[in-house]
């Protein structure tokens, strides 16, 4: 039996934080600077530091920004948004086959997407970074997903928009898919169902 596993970001939920920040704030490449591409951002999706020390460290760099910085932590799960085609691919999937999420992402910011949307809840097994402080493509964590729950990598097919992330997953034997713009799911799955 095939076991499918999939990201969650630009995979099932699109996260495309630019236009919503251009769309909603003062300052959006500023923001997106200082926020998407900082360390910290890393350090929340493995799950070693809070969003309100994340806060201070963004409002310590640019205090002039505090209440954007604030705004934008509060809400920037906002930005991601459920990617239908690819959903109902995964629901399909799990009618006959184990399906798992494995994610970087924030343990806060989790939670709250995962309490969102049913799709993420109704899965045979997750491993997301911030819980398991490890990030791909350490292959430790894709190691930690097969351990969990006992799944044999060559019977593992791998969902993911990451190239690294792909070729760590390819590394341990794992089937791949690897989801680029325009990348038609459904056709892609049928090579492995």
């Amino acid at each position: 039996m095939t076991n499918y596993i999939f990201d969650i970001g630009n995979v099932l939920l699109a996260y495309e934080p630019l236009p919503y920040l251009e769309a909603h704030f003062l300052h959006p490449q500023d923001l997106f600077e200082l926020i998407a591409k900082s360390k910290e951002w890393l350090m929340l999706d493995e799950g070693t530091i809070t969003y309100e020390e994340a806060i201070v460290h963004f409002i310590q760099r640019r205090p002039d920004l505090k209440d954007e910085i604030i705004k934008y932590m509060n809400t920037w799960t906002n930005v991601l948004i459920p990617m239908q085609d690819h959903i109902q691919v995964m629901k399909a999937l799990k009618q006959g086959h184990p399906v798992y999420l494995l994610s970087n992402f924030h343990k806060d910011a989790f939670l709250k997407v995962e309490k969102q949307y049913d799709f993420l809840r109704n899965v045979d097994g997750k491993i997301i970074s911030a819980f398991v402080h490890l990030l791909k493509p350490d292959p430790r964590i894709y190691e930690t997903l097969c351990e969990t729950y006992s799944l044999d990598p060559h019977d593992c097919v791998f969902i993911d928009d990451s190239l690294p992330n792909i070729e760590a997953a390819q590394a341990l034997g794992i089937k791949t898919i690897h989801m680029v713009k325009g990348l038609d799911l459904k056709e892609a799955i049928k090579a492995y169902d």
